[in-house]
């Protein structure tokens, strides 16, 4: 604060820091410090992809690997990237449900791959629910392509390779 002579009232600074001052004497030189952290953070922040399902997670052992591939073992939900895996480990469960309205119920041990338009049981079981009349893709196996409408029914992919779908 600042104290005067005898008599003088006493007045505090609003500014309690030495860069506060600073910034409200030369307030452009604010403008411009701002502007440049803004810039980095920018320049930082990653790029958003495209993504076409949600993950939510029933039992830990769930793995979302990114198109670019980095991973990360959600522990509620995540977004699945267009080029984007989940795993799941023996004792891992979720869900994943797509924009355009399926829902797969996966397993342990089962790996689901999101590409451009549709997903992909690349192995293991999932229990597959659609509702509604609009046609729907889901891919099953080695390009094994399934059109749906109100349908639900389960997907198996051995590890050879077989497909069974009840």
């Amino acid at each position: 604060g600042v104290t005067g002579l005898a008599g003088a009232s006493s007045r505090t600074s609003p500014f309690s820091t030495r860069s506060e001052k600073i910034a409200c004497a030369f307030p452009a030189a604010g403008a411009l410090v701002a502007s440049c952290q803004t810039q980095q953070q920018a320049a930082a922040a990653p790029r958003v992809a495209p993504t076409l399902a949600t993950v939510d997670v029933l039992h830990a052992g769930v793995t979302v690997t990114r198109a670019a591939g980095a991973t990360e073992e959600p522990t509620i939900v995540a977004r699945l990237e267009q080029g984007g895996t989940v795993r799941t480990a023996p004792e891992g469960r979720a869900i994943v449900r797509t924009d355009d309205g399926i829902e797969l119920r996966i397993a342990g041990d089962t790996e689901v791959r999101a590409t451009e338009s549709r997903v992909r049981v690349v192995r293991g079981r999932a229990f597959v629910s659609s509702w509604g009349a609009d046609e729907r893709t889901l891919e099953v196996g080695d390009g094994i392509v399934l059109t749906l409408g109100d349908a639900a029914f389960e997907a198996e992919v051995a590890p050879n390779g077989n497909v069974k779908v009840i």
